[in-house]
Order: C-alpha cells, then sequence, then structure tokens
C-alpha cells in the first residue's frame, strides 16, 4: 500500500471537502483505494488517499491533474460566479 496526502486551502472548506468527494469515483477509475477528507483549520482540508503501490499513485495523479482537477475548479468558478 501507498498513500498520499494534499493539503489544500479554501474560504469554504466543507464545501471544498464535497466537490472533493466527487472526485472519488474518477480517482478509483484510475486505481484509488481508499480516500479520507478532513478539515484541518478554519480554512484547511486534508486528503489522504490510498494506493496499491507508488507507481499506480503517481500514474493516476498525472491523470486526475489533467482531467478531473480542472473539472472540479471550473464547477466551483461556476458555483462562485452564481452567488454574484
Amino acid at each position: 500500500m501507498f498513500a498520499t496526502f494534499t493539503d489544500w486551502t479554501s474560504d469554504e472548506p466543507k464545501a471544498f471537502a464535497e466537490s472533493a468527494h466527487e472526485l472519488w469515483s474518477s480517482m478509483k477509475e484510475v486505481g484509488a483505494v481508499n480516500m479520507r477528507i478532513v478539515q484541518t483549520s478554519d480554512k484547511g482540508v486534508r486528503t489522504m488517499t490510498m494506493w496499491p503501490d507508488a507507481e499506480t499513485a503517481l500514474m493516476a495523479i498525472q491523470a486526475i491533474s489533467t482531467v478531473a482537477l480542472p473539472q472540479l475548479v471550473l464547477r466551483r468558478w461556476e458555483a462562485l460566479k452564481a452567488r454574484f
């Protein structure tokens, strides 16, 4: 097993955590075994993702960064624009 941890900053950490849950299906498709998301401070969120091995994690992170993450950012941007 191999774990990756990512710390995020957001003005709305609970909403960010919910958005991160939306990524789970994409992460599972590229090999993730498990994922946990916790609020670490007023504006902090940490994700922990378990992978079968380091090679799978590195390949998956690269794939997610180029496909899923931009989609998540776009959805968050659209939600923020809708508020104003």
